[in-house]
């Protein structure tokens, strides 16, 4: 990496100042893709810029181009003379690659001199730290997310400490916020934020409260406020449906409430994020029946005993959760609208009857009863129960799911679709209350109309980390076919219900990572490779001002013989492997702080890097020795890199 005083610079998008009432030309290095310079300072290709307003940072522009005088531009001079801009052969045009930064984003940088190198040690570390965040975003949004969509399960593949965790949740992130762009709802928003929820603004600076929750709109009280505001549920929905765009706060600042309106965004899409992604770490005993579907003992909940029942594990949940999205969604549901109006008066009716029982509760059988309901369950249970003592949720939607299918038997419950494997297990209690509601219905007379529903298909993601420490073809077993075939049925060893079969439908991706360094990546067959795509995530410079460029050169280096990407192996590596599979990745070079409560660095509690060169990057350098990755020649150069670095 090149010294960053070297090669920022800062140029004052005003040509003259703000008093002198010169217009702003920001918009129009924007639109064109550009930087323009005088004829006595030169860029230089391949550096940046940083665009300004005043002292206020707006933008990071990369040059791409050497310059050409805007003189070769005459497309441009309507434009100049609009933004009084010399059109001249002293001005110059750059091709460039600009990166405008969110409001919060935005800092200062007190010289107003127009055109400068920067020097301010500051200001270069905050450009590196918001130019990783940039980069690393934009590296999600290119082809890796493609060739997900296009394969359904990728692994991304490199040595130690490149990230690839990390990497594998922006990918799952951005499937989700996809979703979030083509259909999201009021129904969707208020089934996530309710009163009395505690939310942080977008900055996490502050935190505040939905107090209330009107027809149109959630009345929030910010902590330490004296004033409530008002934020309409349409512009969250707004906000949602664009949450990958830049300056959200500044785009959804209505009168004053920018910071609180994304603050309740992101909580939604955080809460999605939640049960919609799930993350699993494999480890060599994994097996098939931790995975995918095993026998599990479970206590009788009609009596003593116990009972051995097959059970989806992971893998075969979150396929089936996915599978009955993904046919809901291919099927309009006529919904009975009076149906929909009475069950809400009938959970009211059932939780006036548990307030004024003197148990505070409500029979269902002799020994089973509801009780604590909320606004989204009941919960029930049995006094004779061992297991589960505190009660088990019966969702209001699972009970909605057996009305609509018109079922009105205990067996049929356990053959339906869509709902849960709880639902079904304790489908003697779930269909007591279903008849409860048919009698309640019975007794109450409405207009009934009739509506259809279109359920919007959903992405589910999951992420298995250190996928190749596990044996892949005993894990996956049958799923190895599915997994190429997508919505066919495959015949599992398990039987659910009387029913072994299990589907991977369209809509469910997995994103792997693997450590290239692990022997055990022979694990993984041909057969496996050619179902999934893989992705080198490979070591690199950082551009952060907390990146330590000089130790990982030279840990570098043990590796290949110049640090130049050639992945040339040095005298130090066994020919048996390939530096890009072993050499270690750029995270350990990054300087670690504390965290508060957000998970945000507190800058001035960072952790002594020498604790991690003696208790991190040494120590599996030596391993390496030991495993035969390294020869022994390398033994005293680690030993010059841990002396290097000593702890007093």
């Amino acid at each position: 990496m090149l010294s960053m005083e070297n090669r920022l610079w800062k140029l004052g998008c005003r040509w003259g100042s703000l008093k002198e009432k010169k217009p702003l030309f920001y918009d129009l290095l924007i639109k064109e893709n550009i930087v323009i310079g005088w004829v006595d300072k030169d860029y230089g290709k391949n550096n940046w810029v940083l665009l300004t307003n005043g002292e206020t940072v707006l933008a990071f522009a990369e040059i791409k181009e050497e310059r050409q005088t805007i003189l070769n531009f005459p497309h441009l001079k309507h434009d100049f003379l609009k933004y009084q801009l010399p059109f001249d052969g002293n001005m110059f045009c750059y091709k460039a690659d600009i990166i405008e930064l969110e409001e919060n984003d935005r800092f200062l940088y007190e010289l107003q001199q127009g055109i400068c190198k920067v020097n301010s040690i500051p200001t270069i570390k905050k450009f590196n730290e918001l130019l990783l965040k940039y980069r690393s975003n934009n590296y999600m949004n290119n082809n890796i997310l493609d060739l997900l969509k296009y394969k359904k399960q990728i692994i991304l593949q490199g040595p130690p400490g490149t990230g690839k965790t990390r990497l594998a949740k922006e990918i799952a992130r951005e499937l989700l916020i996809e979703d979030l762009k083509n259909s999201f709802t009021e129904v969707d928003l208020l089934a996530i934020v309710k009163e009395k929820t505690i939310i942080n603004t977008f900055t996490n600076y502050n935190s505040f409260e939905i107090v209330k929750i009107d027809s149109n709109s959630f009345k929030i009280y910010p902590k330490g406020a004296k004033l409530e505001y008002k934020v309409f549920f349409s512009d969250v929905i707004d906000c949602i449906k664009d949450f990958d765009a830049n300056d959200l706060v500044k785009k959804y600042d209505k009168k004053g409430v920018g910071t609180y309106l994304v603050g309740i965004a992101k909580y939604v899409v955080d809460s999605l994020e939640i049960v919609r992604q799930q993350i699993i770490q494999f480890h060599p005993s994994y097996t098939y029946e931790d995975f995918v579907r095993g026998i599990t003992v479970k206590p009788n909940p009609d009596g003593d005993g116990v009972l051995y029942e097959a059970e989806n594990k992971t893998l075969g949940a979150f396929a089936n959760e996915a599978f009955q999205n993904y046919k809901l969604s291919r099927k309009q549901v006529s919904v009975s609208v009076s149906d929909i109006e009475l069950f809400d008066l009938f959970i009211s009716d059932i939780k006036e009857k548990i307030a004024d029982s003197d148990e505070q509760r409500f029979s269902l059988t002799d020994a089973v009863y509801l009780f604590e309901p909320d606004e989204k369950r009941f919960k029930y249970k049995g006094d004779n129960w061992i297991a589960h003592s505190k009660g088990l949720n019966m969702k209001f939607s699972e009970l909605q799911k057996i009305i609509a299918s018109n079922v009105t038997e205990r067996a049929q419950v356990k053959q339906l679709d869509g709902v849960e494997e709880l639902t079904k297990q304790h489908a003697t209690y779930f269909i007591k209350v279903v008849e409860m509601f048919y009698e309640f219905k019975s007794n109450h007379s409405s207009n009934q109309t009739n509506k259809e529903i279109k359920t919007a298909l959903k992405n589910y993601v999951l992420i298995v980390d250190e996928i190749n420490r596990a044996n892949l073809s005993s894990v996956l077993g049958e799923l190895i076919y599915a997994l190429e075939y997508r919505g066919e049925s495959v015949d599992s060893m398990y039987a659910i219900d009387g029913n072994n079969k299990l589907i991977l439908p369209p809509n469910l991706y997995i994103i792997g990572t693997m450590n290239t360094a692990d022997r055990s990546v022979g694990h993984i067959d041909y057969a496996i490779r050619r179902r999934f795509a893989f992705v080198d995530v490979l070591p690199e410079v950082l551009e952060i001002n907390d990146f330590d460029k000089d130790l990982f050169t030279t840990v570098a280096k043990l590796f290949v013989k110049e640090w130049d990407n050639q992945w040339e192996s040095s005298l130090y590596l066994s020919p048996e492997f390939a530096p890009k599979d072993v050499m270690l990745g750029h995270s350990y070079f990054i300087k670690q702080y504390e965290r508060d409560d957000s998970g945000n660095n507190i800058n001035d509690m960072s952790y002594d890097f020498k604790m991690r060169v003696k208790y991190e990057i040494v120590p599996i350098l030596r391993e390496y020795v030991k495993d035969g990755i390294l020869n022994e020649k390398a033994s005293s150069e680690i030993d010059k890199i841990e002396n290097a670095y000593p702890i007093l």
